[in-house]
């Protein structure tokens, strides 16, 4: 009841309190809300993280934050987002990155996980100008490669050998 926390479906025991604030929780009879009095707790999202100074090596092909490069080039903004994987890790820091493909740039980058002052947010571009099609044949398998230890590193080779096929231009 104090911090608006509300059930739905059949009520629960009144020895239930809220998890939040330990107080007696209030029913909603339907998924809009039964009580219009009180205003909705706002749906805040975190800030998207922007790696600290320093951080990580600054290049004329890497950005703060995704933030940053998205204001780059507004192509970005308005371009539909392909995920190349999640959770590739880097040998040499154990550091994990999620890779996508930007369509109308043709653009292939790692965005770090983890905290701003490890580096965390920053973007690497690794790939300019390429569409689907070169992107499969230069990373066939690649969903085999996530996850241990060095998939980066393999994600990185892989792209400068396609560049030097030439199937890509990397960045």
């Amino acid at each position: 009841m104090r911090c608006g926390q509300r059930y739905f479906g059949a009520a629960p025991s009144l020895a239930v309190p809220c998890e939040f604030c330990g107080s007696r929780l209030n029913a909603v009879h339907s998924a809009h809300g039964a009580r219009r009095d009180r205003t909705p707790l706002p749906a805040v999202r975190p800030p998207l993280p922007e790696a600290a100074a320093g951080s990580f090596e600054p290049s004329d092909t890497s950005y703060q934050s995704i933030v940053a490069f998205i204001r780059d080039d507004d192509r970005r903004m308005r371009s539909r987002e392909h995920d190349i994987g999640l959770c590739w890790r880097e040998a040499a820091t154990g550091h994990t990155f999620r890779a996508a493909w930007v369509e109308d740039t043709g653009e292939l980058f790692v965005v770090q996980n983890g905290p701003p002052a490890e580096g965390g947010g920053h973007v690497e571009v690794l790939v300019t100008g390429c569409d689907a099609q070169q992107l499969d044949r230069a990373l066939p398998g690649w969903r085999e490669f996530l996850w241990p230890m060095g998939s980066l590193d393999w994600l990185r080779h892989r792209v400068r050998a396609a560049a030097d096929a030439p199937l890509l231009r990397v960045a």
